[in-house]
């Protein structure tokens, strides 16, 4: 599966703004094999999380990252940052911040099969660095 994962913080406007059109992006791809993935590095009680996802309509896992994590994710400096991981485990796009949603979408597109790469739907809304797969270190 392509992941898009996302290192966000419960305190982060910004992460909670983005979650709706997130969730979109999250149903709009899921059955060409994509998924969303939360991540944030602060500890919310598994209720707190729960209650975040249910109240922002979060239809992904929102889960606590520990250091391990956050260090295979280099460069994460600032809430949110997003990591479109490909189904080989390779980072494709990192953005700090919220992405452009054309970028974005286009982005989760190109890395999915050919023949999978959702339907055609208008993109949602308002940088990058590819690297090696996740846990290397180049």
């Amino acid at each position: 599966r392509a992941v898009l994962v996302i290192f966000w913080a419960p305190w982060c406007q910004v992460c909670r703004a983005e979650f709706p059109r997130l969730s979109t992006l999250h149903r709009q791809f899921a059955s060409d094999g994509f998924t969303c993935l939360g991540m944030t590095m602060d500890a919310p009680s598994p209720a707190g999380r729960e209650a975040l996802a249910h109240e922002a309509g979060v239809p992904f896992p929102l889960v606590v990252a520990n250091e391990e994590v956050r260090r295979r994710f280099r460069g994460i400096r600032g809430y949110p940052t997003l990591f479109l991981v490909d189904s080989e485990g390779v980072i494709r796009k990192q953005w700090p911040g919220a992405p452009d949603a054309a970028e974005l979408e286009e982005a989760i597109r190109t890395i999915l099969p050919p023949g999978r790469r959702g339907a055609s739907t208008p993109p949602t809304q308002p940088s990058a660095s590819p690297s090696g797969p996740v846990g290397s270190s180049s």
